[in-house]
């Protein structure tokens, strides 16, 4: 992963410059994700600031795919055009091979650490604030999105810690 920052950084810079600065209301973003787990997005933006995404993210020594239907309005509309909140719901499908087990009975014990192949299937909600430059193209963004999951080294697990913050090259 180290090595994906500076090969992500040279194509951003790349990018930009051979393409014309323009104004917002892009149609397409590709964003690198950052957080609890690190990846790419992809963003399709509507007309009526409506959105689907798609994201491959890594954690756990593992790689999920998930896609997300957005919906996105000014967060605040009598101060500035260049916040926006958005939020939405999707699904995604979760290969790892290895996970900490902590008790919470027992805080000051140390994690267990199981390895496998786990598979899992999971829903859940996304809610997030962006920032959209205006006189160039990128945006910097940041989101929640909880889930759950159906499989993999649990029958049922509740996601709550996925933050992340994205920083994005619109097209």
């Amino acid at each position: 992963m180290k090595n994906l920052i500076p090969l992500f950084t040279m194509l951003l810079f790349g990018l930009v410059m051979c393409s014309s600065l323009k104004a917002q209301d892009y149609k397409n973003m590709v964003a690198f994700r950052t957080g609890v787990s690190n990846g790419f997005m992809y963003k399709r933006l509507l007309p009526n600031e409506t959105a689907f995404a798609g994201q491959l993210t890594f954690r756990d020594q593992g790689v999920t795919i998930s896609g997300q239907r957005l919906f996105h309005q000014l967060a605040f509309p009598d101060k500035s055009y260049k916040w926006f909140l958005y939020y939405g719901y999707g699904a995604h499908f979760r290969y790892y091979t290895r996970y900490f087990h902590s008790n919470p009975f027992k805080p000051f014990r140390p994690q267990q650490k199981y390895e496998g192949n786990y598979f899992a299937l999971g829903f859940g909600g996304m809610v997030g604030l962006e920032f959209r430059f205006l006189k160039y193209p990128f945006v910097i963004s940041s989101d929640i999105s909880p889930n759950f999951e159906f499989g993999g080294a649990y029958s049922f697990k509740v996601n709550l810690d996925m933050v992340s913050i994205n920083l994005a090259y619109t097209f």
